[in-house]
């Protein structure tokens, strides 16, 4: 029995009972607790106690938290604990009840331990389906909301546009009616009958009504100015006392 080559198919069951890393790969050295009876690798395997004066070193099993010695799995290995990876015990004189279970033990939890992969698959595979159903439809929401924008974006520049219009539209209107309102103006500086004498201003008009109030003597008629009349100087001196008489 070679346990270093890799063509030999019971090797298959070998694993780390941690981290469940096959033994055929040869990535990392294995070795089996012997107060357990479990296979660790390099990488779960914590040594507790050094090899030294007082004896060889012990490890901690990562399974069992038991602190044993350890043997590394080689052909190198005390003929006892080789023999318990035999493929063919009943051939040769050995404990078969003792290789027998050793090895259904550890099938087992290698079987168990892809049961569980399998399941955890099977899980993982159904998660990914209703992920990728459920991102299916998010793509299509997606879309739908990109195609909703896009035609937002459109009426938005049709509204703007539209604006934009209505703007110039009231600009022209207005210097339309700017112009009008000129042309009107100057065709009425032209008008004759508009060149009449300005109104007088308020306070003006509040003397000439203060004024027209006054008592006093009036102008005679325009009869007595004329110069056929014969009373004219007569006129003329009463007007004048009656004049003198106001001012006094």
């Amino acid at each position: 029995m070679n346990l270093s080559s890799k063509k030999v198919p019971f090797l298959e069951w070998i694993h780390c009972n941690s981290c469940y890393d096959l033994y055929v790969n040869k990535t990392r050295i294995f070795y089996l607790v012997a107060g357990c009876f479990h296979v660790l690798c390099a990488k779960c395997i914590r040594e507790v106690k050094p090899a030294g004066s007082n004896g060889p070193s012990h490890y901690k099993c990562a399974v069992c938290n038991k602190a044993a010695r350890a043997c590394e799995i080689n052909n190198n290995m005390p003929t006892n604990l080789k023999n318990l990876f035999h493929p063919f015990p009943n051939e040769d004189d050995m404990n078969l009840f003792a290789i027998v279970q050793f090895q259904q033990r550890h099938q087992q939890r290698f079987r168990n331990y892809l049961d569980r992969m399998n399941r955890s698959l099977k899980e993982n595979k159904a998660v990914l389906l209703k992920r990728r159903d459920a991102a299916k439809t998010t793509y299509q929401e997606l879309r739908e909301t990109r195609a909703e924008r896009k035609q937002l974006e459109r009426r938005l520049l049709m509204v703007k546009k539209r604006y934009r219009e209505m703007e110039e539209k009231k600009l022209n209107q207005s210097i339309s009616h700017n112009a009008n309102e000129s042309s009107k103006l100057s065709v009425h500086t032209n008008d004759p009958r508009l060149n009449r004498p300005a109104l007088l201003n308020p306070a003006a008009e509040q003397i000439s009504i203060n004024l027209s109030g006054l008592k006093g003597p009036r102008m005679p008629p325009p009869a007595l100015f004329k110069p056929n009349v014969q009373n004219n100087s007569t006129a003329i001196a009463s007007f004048m006392q009656q004049s003198e008489s106001f001012v006094l």
